[in-house]
């Protein structure tokens, strides 16, 4: 099998060329996908245009919204509880403690995604005294900060433990407090892992399926993507549902790379209005 997988990785090679293996795999799984995302979306053999963009109507524009809302919501908290708590393990002297801790931190990631759920819910459902008591996208919420805190808190970590202690004590030798060090030091040094932690947290949590339909029983609240998981399932042969379900998708993309565009739009405003 090692010898199959390994003369397929030598032809690949050689195929690519000057491209590279890297590139090979971008193309395969990322642009082809999206090329035929894009030829479905556009696709008139069987509805227009204008048919398929009829799935963006005011019931999905709220979900979008909903989406939006409760993604943004996660990522706030997800910060706000991963980066002090990965600056606090950061900050202690003792190595086997700090190893310990991120242990701890990330033992969720060892069990199934599944499972996490299943005991979340089995323990909102004890303390409401009911089975299947959890109604409301807060539950959801709930549910995406727990699958998406360990990672984060783990992304930060990495890049708050390799800080130069020089730069803080020279800062508070300077007459720096906590906060200003906070702000003119840490914040800087971090910025490309916060922006990198918002997308790992905010894509999840924003095209979120299993989440969302396993936490919150409440048929009124759909996320877009149980939109668009229903709208596969209910007819996956048909073309009109392939173009309609493929437009659909291509619309949430073009949100998430607006959101894209605006994060880093932000952060390098940041940056320079930090260096001037």
């Amino acid at each position: 099998m090692f010898n199959l997988f390994s003369s397929w990785f030598e032809k690949l090679k050689r195929i690519s060329g000057g491209l590279g293996v890297f590139h090979s795999f971008a193309f395969l799984f990322i642009f082809l996908p999206l090329l035929i995302i894009v030829y479905f979306a556009f696709d008139t053999s069987e509805s227009t245009f204008i048919q398929n963009s009829e799935f963006i109507n005011k019931g999905t524009s709220l979900s979008i919204f909903r989406s939006l809302f409760i993604a943004i919501v996660t990522v706030i908290f997800t910060f706000l509880l991963g980066y002090p708590f990965s600056y606090f393990v950061a900050s202690i002297d003792s190595e086997k403690s700090k190893a310990f801790l991120m242990i701890f931190i990330s033992s969720p990631l060892w069990s199934s995604f599944f499972v996490k759920l299943l005991g979340l819910r089995s323990f909102f459902d004890l303390l409401n005294g009911s089975p299947n008591s959890t109604y409301g996208i807060i539950y959801t919420i709930i549910g995406l900060i727990y699958v998406n805190l360990p990672i984060a808190i783990l992304s930060f970590y990495n890049v708050v433990n390799n800080i130069p202690k020089n730069l803080i004590n020279a800062a508070q030798d300077l007459g720096s407090s906590h906060f200003e060090t906070f702000l003119k030091v840490i914040l800087p040094y971090t910025r490309e892992a916060l922006v990198a932690v918002f997308f790992l947290v905010f894509i999840p949590s924003f095209t979120a399926i299993t989440v969302s339909e396993f936490m919150n029983n409440e048929s009124g609240s759909k996320m877009v993507g149980e939109l668009l998981n229903n709208f596969v399932i209910v007819d996956n042969n048909s073309n009109i549902a392939k173009s309609r379900a493929s437009f659909f998708t291509l619309f949430l993309a073009t949100v998430m790379f607006l959101i894209y565009f605006l994060v880093k739009t932000l952060s390098k405003a940041f940056s320079k209005h930090k260096n001037d």
